[in-house]
């Protein structure tokens, strides 16, 4: 996994409840890209970009 344009906006305290908006950009094979937010309330804590490939860990 490989994390692109991450911007903490906000410190997070103990017992703040964080919730998460994750979106799938797009996907080339087993590789996806990702976006997503992170939340306490309608306070934006965080952001951030990623890329991660899927695979079986059976093989």
């Amino acid at each position: 996994m490989s994390v692109e344009k991450a911007r903490f906006r906000n410190p997070v305290i103990p017992d703040c409840k964080l919730e998460l908006k994750i979106e799938a950009i797009r996907s080339h094979g087993r590789v996806w890209k990702y976006k997503g937010e992170a939340f306490v309330g309608d306070k934006r804590m965080a952001d951030a970009q990623w890329s991660a490939t899927i695979v079986d860990k059976n093989n």
